[in-house]
């Protein structure tokens, strides 16, 4: 009888152990059940971050390209204007050059004239 008080006494010790065991088994599972509950969270949130952020890398690729689009109007516009002004500078410099070319042969005339009647 004494053995089977030992023995029961040996497996109620086991018993203890295990369940001590099964306690902290339970603990970590609740601790790494909460930490993928987190994660899991976190993903969702980067997830929709993500999105979110695709979303408005499109929006603002779409203005880029719209600004892009404008700018090369601009230029060309400029290159219009550019080469307009050109023009017209080169249009003044030859109608300053024919003023100065009738004021001389106006002058030309006057003296001309003047020497005609001293005559």
């Amino acid at each position: 009888m004494t053995a089977t008080k030992e023995e029961n006494v040996d497996l109620r010790g086991q018993l203890k152990i295990r369940l001590i065991e099964m306690e902290r088994c339970e603990r970590e599972f609740k601790v790494a059940s909460d930490k993928n509950q987190f994660f899991e969270q976190q993903d969702v949130a980067k997830t929709d971050q993500i999105e979110s952020l695709q979303l408005l890398w499109k929006e603002k690729q779409v203005e880029v390209e719209r600004l892009e689009e404008k700018n090369r109007s601009l230029q060309k516009l400029n290159q219009q204007l550019s080469v307009n002004l050109n023009s017209q500078r080169k249009d003044i410099i030859d109608l300053k050059g024919e003023i100065e070319k009738d004021r001389y042969a106006t002058t030309e005339k006057i003296k001309a004239l003047e020497m005609q009647l001293d005559l």
